[in-house]
């Protein structure tokens, strides 16, 4: 029916029935033109998400969250994108000063240190602003940007660890093959091999969705989708296949290594059975591998939660709920493993210590100098 601006001209033409369908109608008219007028867009998370009904515009009720959530998200996530970037950043530093630690050794962490920055860059900083203003305000572009490289992040964690525990694994039970077997050649291969693997795995979700990021308000971030396609499908076969595989081989290789670690104490202690003194054996330092696996124990349990909560598609969840289980792991997963490694290892920590104090010296002398 076609709506009249006005209705002067109706009342000698129609009764008072079509006068009041006709003032209806105008009504709907207007209300409909004061919603194009404001702009806001449609809530990802409480419609059908599709590339034709999302914008990246700003809305007036902060994407339908509420104000107290908003702070609570800003409460964590300014802290979380704080230790990432400091901490990663200052253990890229450190391993350039650290001898102790093999050079391929240092290929992995350097791999996984580089992982977790990403992100801390992609995903918790983006993240902090989303919270703060409410909506995405940096554009499609960037939008595709984030969920490409949040996502590849997230995956190169994941991998790296995985090789760092392979490292480590050879580095005790082949012990005298060790340097033949773990060159700096192949270290550097295996880490750029998987980290192939995870653009790979991250273009084919691009396929899927055309290219079309969306931002989804409930998670703080960008995510390549498209509505009625199996991606939800794909992305939570290919993170959760990943993260239990890898971590429950981390966890059977340490296993292992530890079982070996105290089968050669037990034999040094049986072949030697007068060099304590009557005394008991003294226990060999393990506080290596202690904090391999602290570490690995943190990223199984932290890695986890956003798998099973996949699996189980929480998404359809309330989203303070999504957020603490899918968002929240991955941030503390990400800056725990460098605060472990600062804390257990003593050559690491020392090396720590000597870098900060010798930037703040010549920060001392920049100060003194322009003061002067």
């Amino acid at each position: 029916m076609v709506c009249f601006k006005s209705k002067q001209n109706l009342e000698t033409r129609y009764s008072n029935s079509d006068l009041i369908h006709v003032e209806l109608c105008q009504l709907f008219a207007s209300k409909m033109d004061n919603l194009n007028s404001t702009g806001s867009p449609m809530d990802v998370e409480n419609s059908t998400v599709s590339a034709d009904n999302v914008s990246l515009t700003p809305s007036t009720d902060n994407s339908g969250i509420p104000y107290h959530t908003t702070r609570l998200y800003i409460f964590i996530l300014v802290p979380s994108s704080f230790l990432l970037l400091t901490l990663n950043s200052l253990c890229l530093l450190v391993l350039r000063h650290v001898d102790s630690i093999h050079d391929t050794t240092k290929v992995f962490l350097r791999s996984m240190t580089v992982a977790d920055l990403g992100v801390g860059i992609f995903l918790a900083v983006p993240m902090s602003f989303g919270a703060a203003i409410g909506y995405w305000p940096f554009g499609i572009v960037l939008c595709g940007i984030q969920a490409f490289a949040s996502v590849s992040s997230v995956l190169g964690t994941l991998l790296s660890l995985f090789l760092l525990t392979v490292d480590r694994y050879i580095s005790v039970v082949y012990a005298l093959r060790y340097h033949s077997l773990v060159t700096l050649k192949r270290a550097r291969i295996a880490v750029c091999c998987a980290w192939g693997i995870i653009v790979v795995m991250v273009s084919v979700t691009c396929v899927i969705s055309h290219w079309q990021p969306v931002y989804l308000s409930s998670l703080l971030m960008c995510a390549f989708y498209r509505d009625g396609s199996i991606l939800d499908f794909y992305f939570s076969v290919v993170y959760s296949t990943i993260t239990i595989f890898c971590l429950l081989t981390v966890l059977i290789a340490y296993a292992r290594l530890f079982s070996i670690t105290r089968r050669h104490a037990r034999r040094i202690h049986a072949d030697n059975p007068s060099a304590h003194g009557g005394h008991a054996p003294v226990r060999p330092n393990k506080k290596t591998l202690h904090t391999m696996l602290i570490i690995v124990i943190s990223a199984l349990a932290l890695s986890l939660i956003p798998a099973i909560s996949l699996i189980l598609d929480v998404n359809n969840k309330h989203h303070l709920l999504r957020f603490f289980l899918l968002g929240l792991p991955i941030l503390i997963h990400s800056w725990l493993n460098v605060f472990i490694y600062y804390l257990r290892n003593t050559e690491f920590h020392q090396a720590s210590k000597t870098l900060l104090l010798s930037y703040y010296r010549s920060f001392k002398r920049i100060i003194r100098c322009k003061t002067n």
